[in-house]
């Protein structure tokens, strides 16, 4: 047998590894998440630096489909993470809301003076009225109040709450709860009271914001723990005692009935918002809108009425 022959003759019955295969990855970061592909795969490999970056050592044997797995779990990641999503509603900005409370005050402040003495009777919220069919007072009250400390009062706390919401939700929204929970808080307040309690002034919406607030970060924050979900509720009772249940004329009533129908409000846009997301622009709009056609409609039925 000749030298050669017999050398090869050798080397056919060692065994001879297969020299390994190496995969480059361009970070740590990728070549880790390589490597959990290929181990929950059960495929064999090294994870080690290279000049390069970092490199998977693969045994020759497993290269091909270590290769395919990879690169299907490349295709389908391709587009991960998504990109973030675009702002859901119209931008609410401090300096904003403040022009419009101002005006706001504006506008109430009109009523203070005695030329608009009969326009006050038939818009109070008179419980007897409210229950034989004006509906309409428990509306216009919000917009009533009976004197420049009981209007500037509402408006710096309310002022305070309601810039915070339209942060927090969209200034569309908030106002629009805010409304809808004065005028369900006077409703429900008339329906509890003697016919003839009378009450004016936007506190009851101030308390039904508060109530909306509340709920709202309530239902939003739930899955933090019950210590995040008490902190909201705890926060907005303790202000309904703190600013709501002072002074010879305070309306305790209206003030709990605004509050509660702020929660029930607060509570149904959480959970809308949860499952649909914050209100477009356009809607955002719609629902800003319908907030101040509200009172200006209910005004409209009173000069019918009159």
């Amino acid at each position: 047998m000749r030298p050669e022959e017999q050398g090869s003759h050798s080397s056919d019955n060692r065994e001879v590894s297969s020299p390994p295969c190496l995969l480059h990855a361009s970070s740590n970061r990728q070549a880790s998440e390589w490597s959990l592909v290929l181990t929950a795969c059960r495929i064999p490999h090294v994870v080690s630096s290279a000049d390069a970056g970092f490199a998977i050592e693969v045994e020759d044997d497993f290269c091909l489909r270590a290769i395919f797995e990879i690169r299907a779990y490349e295709h389908e990641n391709r587009n991960w993470p998504p990109p973030p999503p675009a702002a859901t509603h119209q931008e609410s900005s401090t300096e904003k809301n403040a022009w419009i409370l101002l005006m706001l005050t504006a506008v109430m402040g009109a009523t203070l003076s005695p030329e608009f003495h009969r326009a006050t009777e038939a818009g109070a919220a008179w419980a007897g009225k409210i229950m034989h069919g004006e509906w309409w007072r428990a509306a216009t009250a919000l917009t009533l109040h009976t004197g420049p400390a009981h209007l500037l009062g509402n408006m710096l706390i309310g002022g305070f709450i309601m810039v915070h919401a339209c942060n927090y939700m969209g200034s569309g929204l908030a106002w629009f709860l805010t409304v809808m929970s004065g005028v369900a808080g006077n409703l429900l307040n008339a329906a509890i009271q003697p016919g003839s309690h009378m009450s004016v002034g936007s506190s009851t919406a101030i308390f039904g914001l508060t109530g909306v607030v509340t709920a709202f970060r309530a239902v939003r924050e739930r899955a933090a723990g019950i210590r995040r979900f008490a902190l909201p509720l705890g926060a907005g009772i303790a202000l309904l005692g703190f600013t709501g249940s002072a002074g010879e004329h305070t309306d305790l009533g209206a003030h709990a009935c605004g509050f509660i129908s702020g929660v029930f409000f607060g509570a149904v846009a959480g959970f809308t918002v949860q499952v649909k997301g914050l209100p477009g622009r356009k809607t955002d709009r719609v629902l800003g809108t319908a907030a101040l056609m509200i009172p200006i409609m209910a005004w409209f039925a009173v000069w019918l009425y009159l």
